[in-house]
This record gives structure tokens, C-alpha cells and sequence, in this order.
């Protein structure tokens, strides 16, 4: 038996090796895109294309080949070790059911069985490895034919095309497809092939052991944060039902349920069968089970006979492992987006897109320092254990994270100069102090009157306003408040949160507002700005997952933006282009200006009140 804890960090290197591909692929696609520049638009670019294409391959194959020596290696240790891991649970627990076994390196048998999942195992990750090369290949083309697109439309210049589409790979990097439908990233792909892998591997040697000795029963392993039932699944997706108990391998007994029918896994004649993946040994699935024999006093249970874990409890711990989950993803992502933009500044040629570049490396690592921080505070604040290897991107290595947080301080120094400084005091040493003199002039409270027709709503909206800004008053949160239009009633909050520079909507408000827009009323956002900046492309396009909604930003410099919702999502690359147009002004006016230019583009409303 495997511990569940046993396979943190086990996939470190062979994913490293997976991601070092992936890195060069990312890298070497920005690289031929952005080479194609001088023929865009020429008849020779058609001859560029599937040279590239063939370049991009030969480079491919080469790697492959030595990506498939060190895999080999690497998952039969893997391979080796979860075996031997295993054997030394099992062995005690034969032991004490008076059985000699006689250990896996000295059982011809179980070495056969070994080098038969060895063999599964490395088909597997070398096909995911070729689906990878495959996919690069369609990627590359599918980016080529679209920037040709896009320039012949007169969108965008080559350079920007070619960025906007790198920035979008960027953020998702190759992608698997399984027949199912399913997508994974190679990464995860990787981790969850190696981590079943391994998994499985160990059980069919314990169940050679099991029929070798005609053991009748086996026990599951249980832990704290084990898979929960989702909506709509069987009862043994839900790894909390059936973990930690003495199952039958053939038949059942009232104290001792039927193996397969219970968990999805199936033991027949020493081999081990995953019915369902949803259940046990099933995708990325952790608990493992041994021998057992009724006798035995199970460690996971109480003298009463119940699960010693309590469900809610573990329903808490799995929720918080997939929030955590998710902040690695996104950090990853970060990641992989800076290295892909690391490549366009070190090939572009166009200087108003090069100059637009570095401004959009510097924001990119400054949230990977916020996401950085976040994750650490989340895990310590929740008592999870921080998973190194879960954030690590290959190609993103000491002299990159170095260069990453360095262009971080930059951007955060940038943030505090854009500020109208005459208009703000410091506070504890901060920068993001509030204007009070502008702030309670009743010249402020008069603008909101340009909110709406409803009097009472716009002094409510006035009131929300100032409660920002004294609580946030020197710092660099924000706090969200939303009102009713049409009844001049408060309808929801979020003013316990601590997010630098952003704040999340909670279902409590997503349900409150939800119910105000069902009785007919307009809802109105209110949310501070300690920058004093215009709305972010987050703030509107938050607008869409309502039906009736407008918004104000009130900045701590006494700025106060109202915007409404756009007719579609507005893209990354839409503001890019916009920002183009824009580019004789600076500073705030400068992000007015490029939101007055969407404004009219997606048929929203922007002005300063």
C-alpha cells in the first residue's frame, strides 16, 4: 500500500523533462512567427510556411530522441520504487497474517509483471509526447494562416497579429486531447499518466501476492481530502464513500462489501481491473489498497466502527486542495505567458509594438509576485503544504524568476507615479492615501448625481463611495458595494477582503444580485480604485454575467469613472489595438483615451463624472 502523501513531487523530473519541450516549443513557434514579418503578405509566404513548418519538426524529433532516453530511465526508477515502497507495507501486514513472502526483486513473476506496466507506461507518456509534436505542428500552422488573416483584413500590423495570437498560446501552452473530448495541458497530462502509472503498478504486485496466497480480503487506504461525489456522478466517484474499509475480493459479507462492485476496482485471478476510472486506481485517484484479513483491527476506523476522517471535514480539506489546485495553474500560466513574451521583445522588429511589449512584461510579472503571495498566504492560512513542483515551469528558471521580479518592482513603482501625487497624502508610509479635500467637497458629492434619475440612489451611491475610501483610506484594496437604481436599497457587499488592487465577487453577492435583477431592479457596482486609474477590462467585462447592471470606479485621488456593459467580451488584443491609436498621450489620460476608443467599438458607455 501507498501512502497518499507518497506521491507529492514523485512526477518532478519527468515532467521537468516534458515541460523543457514544451518551453522550446513555445518559444520556437514566437520565434518563426515573428521571422515571417518580412514576407507577410507575399506569395513566397506559403514556401515560408511549410518550411517552417519542416524546421519546426526536425527540431522536434531531435528532442524527442533524447527526451526518450531520459524518460525511460526515469519512469522505470519511478516505476521501481513505488514497487518497493509498496512491498514493504504489504510485507508486514502478510507477516502478521503468517505468510512468508518472498520480496519483489527475488520473484521472476513479479519482475515479469514489473517490465510489463514498465512498457504500458512509457507507450503512454511517448504517445503524449508525439500527440505534443503533432499539435505544435497544427498550432504553428493554425497561427500562421492567422496573422496572414488578420493582416490582409487590415487589423493589425504582423507584429501585433503575431503577439496578440502568441499571447492567447501563451496562456494555455500544448494541449492533449483525449478521445473523450477532455483537454489537458501536457503538464497535467504527464502528472496524472505517471501518478495512475505508479499507482497501478504497485497494486498489480500486491495482487500477485494477494492470489499467490489465496488472501480473501484487501483494505483501502484512506485520507483527509479524498475526491468527493460530484453532481450527477456515481456513488464511487465520491472516493470518500468507500475509502478506508475492509472490502471482499469475491462475493461480499454485511462487514466486508464486494470489492468491485463497491470501488470500481476488480481483482481476478492476481490481476488487477480499474472498472470505472472514476473509482479506485482510476485517474489520479491516490488511495491504494493491501492483504487484509477480518482479524486484523482496522487503523481507520473507531471502536464503533465508523471512519475516524469526518466527512464534512474532508469535503473541507478537498475544497480547499482544489482552490489551491487552481492558484498553481494560474501561476504556471503566468509563467509560460512571460516566457512567451520574453521571446516577442527579443524578436519583434516594429518599434511602437516593442515599446508596448515591456510594459505588458512588466504587468505580467508583477502579478506573478501577487499570485506568488497569494498562494502562500492561502496555503498557510489553511494549513496546506505548498507544492514546489506543482508551480514549476521548466523554462522558467533562476535567471528568469530573478529577471521576472526585477521588472515586477518596476511595474509597481510605474503604478505609484501614474498616480496624481498632489492629490493624494500619505498614510503609514503608503501611496494610496485618499484626497479627503476633494473627497468632501460637495462639488464630489454633486457628481454622482449624473448616475442616474433616481435621487435617492445616487446619494446612497455617494455614501458607498466614501465607505470605500475610509476603509481603504492608505491602502491598496478594494471593497465592492452594490445598489439598486430603480429602489435607492443597498442589495450586496464585499468588504472583507484583502486582494491587492482587486477584489472577487463572493455567490453571496452573485446571489443577491441576481435576485434584485429577478424583482426588476438595476444594479449599480461601486468600487474603489486606490490607483485613482479608469475601470480595468475586468471591471467591464464583469457587466456581462449580468442582466442589468452599470458601474463607478472612485479612485482615492477623487477620480469617479462610470461605465456600462459592453455588447461582447472585450480581448487583450482589442485593447492592444486600441492602445496603438492611442499612443500620443500618456499616463491616465492615456487609459481614458484607449477605453473611449473601445467604448466605441463594443457600444458601451465611458466618461469621468
Amino acid at each position: 500500500m501507498l501512502e497518499p502523501d507518497y506521491f507529492y513531487g514523485k512526477s518532478d523530473v519527468l515532467i521537468s523533462y516534458e515541460q523543457e519541450l514544451e518551453d522550446w516549443i513555445l518559444q520556437d513557434i514566437a520565434m518563426r512567427l515573428l521571422k515571417a514579418e518580412a514576407m507577410a503578405g507575399t506569395t513566397d509566404m506559403e514556401l515560408y510556411k511549410l518550411r517552417q513548418l519542416g524546421l519546426h519538426q526536425n527540431e522536434i524529433v531531435k528532442r524527442l530522441s533524447a527526451l526518450t532516453q531520459k524518460s525511460t530511465a526515469e519512469i522505470r526508477r519511478l516505476l521501481q520504487d513505488a514497487v518497493l515502497t509498496s512491498w514493504d507495507d504489504d510485507k508486514s501486514t502478510l507477516s502478521r497474517l503468517g505468510i512468508d513472502a518472498v520480496s519483489p526483486l527475488e520473484n521472476p513473476v513479479v519482475m515479469e509483471l514489473l517490465d510489463a506496466e514498465f512498457k504500458k507506461t512509457l507507450g503512454e507518456v511517448n504517445n503524449l509526447t508525439r500527440s505534443t509534436m503533432m499539435q505544435s505542428q497544427r498550432d504553428l500552422m493554425n497561427m500562421l494562416n492567422e496573422a496572414e488573416m488578420r493582416v490582409a483584413a487590415g487589423v493589425q500590423s504582423y507584429s501585433a497579429a503575431v503577439c496578440d495570437i502568441l499571447d492567447q498560446y501563451g496562456r494555455t501552452g500544448v494541449m492533449i486531447d483525449y478521445p473523450t473530448g477532455t483537454r489537458r495541458t501536457l503538464e497535467a497530462a504527464v502528472r496524472m499518466c505517471v501518478v495512475t502509472s505508479m499507482n497501478q503498478t504497485a497494486a498489480q504486485i500486491t495482487n500477485h501476492y494477494i492470489a499467490e496466497h489465496n488472501v480473501e480480503y484487501v483494505l483501502v487506504s484512506a485520507h483527509l481530502g479524498a475526491r468527493t461525489q460530484g453532481k450527477g456522478q456515481p456513488y464511487l466517484a465520491g472516493h470518500d464513500n468507500w475509502q478506508g474499509r475492509c472490502y471482499k475480493i469475491s462475493g461480499s459479507e454485511p462487514d466486508a462489501p464486494n470489492l468491485a462492485e463497491t470501488t470500481g476496482y476488480d481483482i481476478v485471478n492476481g490481476t488487477g481491473h480499474v472498472l470505472n476510472p472514476l473509482g479506485l486506481h482510476g485517474y489520479n485517484c491516490r488511495h491504494s489498497h493491501k492483504p487484509w484479513n477480518k482479524s486484523l483491527r482496522n487503523p481507520y476506523l473507531d471502536e464503533n466502527g465508523n471512519l475516524k476522517i469526518d466527512s464534512e471535514e474532508n469535503r473541507k480539506v478537498y475544497e480547499l486542495q482544489q482552490q489551491q489546485r487552481a492558484m498553481e495553474r494560474a501561476i504556471r500560466q503566468t509563467k509560460r505567458q512571460l516566457l512567451v513574451k520574453q521571446a516577442e521583445i527579443d524578436s519583434v522588429a516594429e518599434t511602437d509594438v516593442k515599446t508596448m511589449l515591456q510594459p505588458e512584461y512588466d504587468r505580467l510579472a508583477y502579478r506573478l509576485r501577487m499570485q506568488n503571495q497569494r498562494y502562500k498566504q492561502f496555503c498557510a492560512d489553511n494549513g496546506l503544504q505548498t507544492q514546489a513542483d506543482r508551480i514549476k515551469v521548466a523554462g522558467f528558471k533562476r535567471a528568469q524568476s530573478a529577471k521576472a521580479n526585477g521588472r515586477a518592482t518596476v511595474h509597481q513603482n510605474v503604478k505609484s507615479q501614474s498616480i496624481n501625487e498632489k492629490s493624494l497624502r500619505t498614510k503609514d508610509g503608503g501611496t494610496h492615501g485618499v484626497n479627503w479635500k476633494i473627497v468632501k467637497s460637495k462639488e464630489y458629492t454633486e457628481r454622482f448625481s449624473a448616475v442616474s434619475d433616481n435621487s435617492k440612489a445616487n446619494e446612497l451611491a455617494a455614501q458607498r463611495a466614501r465607505n470605500a475610501l475610509v476603509h481603504r483610506d492608505g491602502k491598496d484594496t478594494e471593497e465592492l458595494y452594490a445598489i439598486g437604481l430603480k429602489s435607492g436599497k443597498d442589495i450586496s457587499a464585499i468588504v472583507d477582503q484583502n486582494y491587492p488592487y482587486g477584489v472577487r465577487r463572493t455567490q453571496k453577492l452573485t446571489n443577491d444580485v441576481e435576485r434584485a435583477e429577478g424583482m426588476g431592479d438595476k444594479v449599480l457596482f461601486i468600487h474603489n480604485h486606490p490607483g485613482g486609474t479608469p475601470p480595468s477590462m475586468a471591471d467591464i467585462n464583469a457587466l456581462l454575467s449580468n442582466k442589468d447592471a452599470v458601474g463607478i470606479t472612485v479612485g482615492h485621488n477623487g477620480s469617479i469613472y462610470y461605465y456600462t456593459k459592453p455588447n461582447g467580451i472585450v480581448e487583450q488584443r482589442d485593447y492592444r489595438v486600441a492602445a496603438m491609436k492611442c499612443g500620443m498621450y500618456n499616463g491616465i489620460e492615456y487609459r481614458e483615451k484607449i477605453l473611449e476608443e473601445l467604448a466605441r467599438q463594443f457600444d458601451f458607455e465611458f466618461r469621468r463624472l
